[in-house]
């Protein structure tokens, strides 16, 4: 479902309003004013490429004055929850991908005061951009993941999904570590995961060794090692 919004008319642009009311309705169940508020909040976060409230308020209906959305907008984002699933749903349904997710595991960390957000999160894979489909908030803690916490996000998106809707997972080189891996492994999920050429493996006669022994080989170098 794609939307060209900043060279839409007056006409086309409530013809796209019409078919994202309809897609959302589809999938997730409010009240038609709130759904309302979500469809048009969605349309002009496209057309002003903000979050900031004031600036969304100028995308609404003119019909009533900015002050009156912008207390529409407050309203909402501090009353309105989703249900995680069928959000999750949702975002699938206007991912313009067929069969198989490309997955991305990403992690981001920033202080609001003294507030750590720390999120973990995985993407689907469309057209070089990674578009979050199901996260989880870290709480008020700095630094990396730990093993748990990826399996409980891969676990919630096979619940929604399947293992099967996997074509292979990526992440960064802070995604390491035998139990994480062993746990893709026994879901059968293929993953391609960064990670240093100093990295030690254990091969299967029970020896170790760096990975730049086994692969920065010729022609490879620039591929694999980091």
């Amino acid at each position: 479902m794609n939307f060209d919004i900043q060279n839409l008319s007056i006409v086309e642009s409530q013809h796209e309003y019409t078919k994202l009311f309809e897609k959302i309705n589809s999938q997730i169940k409010i009240n038609k004013a709130r759904l309302d508020c979500l469809t048009y909040l969605i349309i002009s976060m496209l057309r002003n490429q903000t979050v900031n409230y004031n600036k969304l308020a100028q995308g609404f209906p003119k019909e009533l004055d900015l002050s009156s959305h912008l207390r529409r907008i407050q309203r909402f984002f501090a009353e309105v929850t989703f249900d995680e699933k069928d959000f999750s749903k949702l975002l699938s349904k206007m991912i313009p991908v067929k069969g198989k997710y490309k997955l991305s595991m990403d992690r981001t960390n920033w202080k609001f005061g003294s507030l750590n957000i720390n999120l973990l999160y995985l993407s689907v894979i469309y057209d070089g951009v990674g578009i979050p489909i199901l996260w989880s908030v870290l709480g008020d803690k700095r630094g990396n993941s730990n093993t748990e916490e990826r399996k409980d996000l891969m676990e919630r998106f096979i619940q929604l999904f399947g293992v099967e809707k996997i074509e292979y997972l990526t992440a960064d080189r802070e995604f390491v570590g035998y139990h994480w891996w062993n746990f893709l492994l026994e879901k059968k999920i293929q993953f391609n995961i960064r990670f240093r050429q100093n990295f030690y493996v254990v091969l299967k006669n029970g020896k170790t060794t760096q990975a730049k022994n086994l692969l920065c080989q010729k022609g490879l170098q620039s591929l694999y090692c980091h």
